[in-house]
């Protein structure tokens, strides 16, 4: 298959005040600072109605084009407040000036981590506190299918067990089943209702990301992978070099380690994904060394990769990979985003015969500079993923 798609970078220039200087911290008990009366207007609406309250959220949901999802029917947003915002960009600026690296904000901070972060607020159907009223706390899916946990309980009021105020624990479940591993936050201000919505406003000592937002997608290797400026020369990329920086930020895996006893592949990384090894072979003419190829992948697991164009052209991605089954049926599907835009489309190839590689192609239009690009899997059935390579076409 094989497809041609232009783009145009796209290029962000909001700016931001001095490391939210400007932003106003929350105030008073959060109860009696919002209105729980229902709110005649959408989501978003209600956001920009609370003046001083939410203005870095709205800067990133309108940075990231997230006005769409937090507006659809039936929809529940856990809220962070400015200050939210503030301590995450503070400390993750502390370290910065430590290394002595340039700092940031959230009109510059990288768009794909920010994206990842910010769906894990958003939760299709609308939850109210009661909904959230038991023992385990309900499982929640973000709208980007993350696992996320929220649980009502009531605090204590003079002396009264449980006689105090409704509050909701909003937890990042981090892909486990022990509570113990879970990042959790307070929503003390719930129940706001608006015409397509429930809002729950978080507590400001609520660092948004949880851990994430200190966290760097870096190369794996430390520096960009360099697409080829050559014409018709190739380069292959390697599918287990996937970008550092954690489940979440530069990759989304079952359980965020390398699970597997292969000896190979973890010596080459404990993180993401299991790795084994395989065997050299030729696919396609391409000679390819004997190394490692990623597996057990699910639907809506994804891996990235920094990568730097010397040029502005086309280029063809040919991926190898293998099904491992006899099943007739079986399919891999899957697309390539460049900078959160899928220039691809949905790639859908049958079984070969195992254990024979293959190649799944297809032609991109990419300009100059740097570019995160992303694999991600919809229909990734027994797939071994091996490489990528990369060829400049004109």
């Amino acid at each position: 298959m094989n497809m041609k798609i232009s783009i145009l970078r796209i290029c962000i220039s909001v700016i931001i005040p001095a490391v939210f200087a400007s932003c106003a911290k929350d105030k008073g008990d959060y109860d009696a600072a919002f209105n729980r009366q229902p709110f005649n207007g959408t989501v978003y609406e209600y956001l920009k109605s609370q003046t001083g309250v939410f203005d870095s959220l709205l800067l990133v949901i309108d940075r990231l084009g997230l006005e769409s999802e937090i507006n659809k029917d039936s929809v529940t947003l856990f809220a962070p407040t400015n200050e939210s915002f503030k301590l995450a960009v503070e400390k993750y600026n502390s370290g910065r000036r430590q290394s002595g690296s340039p700092l940031t904000s959230l009109s510059v901070y990288d768009k794909g981590f920010l994206d990842t972060m910010t769906r894990r607020y958003i939760i299709p159907g609308m939850y109210r506190s009661i909904d959230l009223f038991s023992t385990e706390g309900k499982p929640l899916k973000a709208f980007s299918g993350y696992p996320m946990n929220g649980r009502m309980t009531y605090s204590n009021a003079q002396g009264n067990t449980g006689g105090g105020a409704t509050i909701i624990t909003f937890s990042d479940t981090k892909y486990s089943q022990f509570k113990t591993e879970w990042l959790n936050t307070t929503a003390n201000a719930v129940d706001i209702t608006t015409s397509n919505g429930v809002v729950h406003v978080l507590d400001a000592g609520h660092v948004f990301g949880f851990d994430n937002f200190t966290k760097e997608r870096k190369p794996f290797r430390g520096v960009p992978f360099e697409f080829p400026v050559n014409l018709n020369a190739y380069k292959i990329m390697e599918a287990e070099d996937y970008d550092r920086g954690g489940d979440g930020v530069a990759f989304r895996s079952p359980t965020g380690r390398n699970t597997v006893n292969d000896a190979l592949g973890l010596a080459h990384r404990r993180d993401g994904f299991p790795l084994y090894s395989h065997s050299a072979g030729t696919t396609g003419g391409i000679p390819f060394p004997l190394t490692l190829d990623l597996r057990d992948m699910a639907s809506g697991h994804w891996v990235t990769y920094s990568i730097d164009v010397p040029e502005e052209g086309d280029y063809k991605v040919q991926t190898r990979y293998r099904i491992n089954s006899s099943s007739p049926t079986t399919l891999m599907q899957y697309h390539i985003d460049f900078d959160l835009v899928n220039l691809t489309g949905s790639i859908t190839h049958g079984k070969d015969a195992y254990p024979a590689w293959s190649f799944s192609d297809v032609t991109v239009h990419l300009t100059g500079g740097p570019h995160i690009m992303r694999f991600f899997f919809e229909i990734p059935s027994f797939i071994h993923l091996d490489a990528f390579v990369i060829t400049r076409l004109n």
